[in-house]
């Protein structure tokens, strides 16, 4: 099916043949299903261009690629307070608060 949509990086009319995808499958995303579940199948790039219009060529070039599962300094340590408490308090600015503050 082919798929036409405005890029919300380049404001760009962008139209992709998407194999597998269905009319119902759009219907049943854009009635509210989560679009994992609506479009199983498609893969994460394909749903990504239909809900922004960004192309894959276009998120390599303006976002870059997603880092590869190995490039994650994962220890497996679990997380002491502090670096919890910095974490949340990153979420805080970017909900437009201010703080989170620490019980004691």
């Amino acid at each position: 099916m082919n798929v036409t949509r405005k890029s919300i990086l380049s404001g760009e009319m962008n139209t992709l043949f998407i194999e597998g995808l269905t009319q119902d499958m759009l219907d049943s995303w854009e009635n509210g299903a989560l679009i994992q579940e609506a479009l199983v199948g498609i893969p994460q790039e394909l749903r990504e261009f239909i809900m922004s219009g960004i192309t894959p060529d276009e998120w390599d070039e303006r976002i870059g690629p997603e880092p590869e599962e190995d490039d994650w300094d994962v220890s497996g340590e679990p997380l002491d307070e502090d670096h919890v408490m910095d974490l949340l308090g990153y979420g805080a600015l970017f909900l437009g608060q201010d703080t989170i503050e620490k019980e004691n």
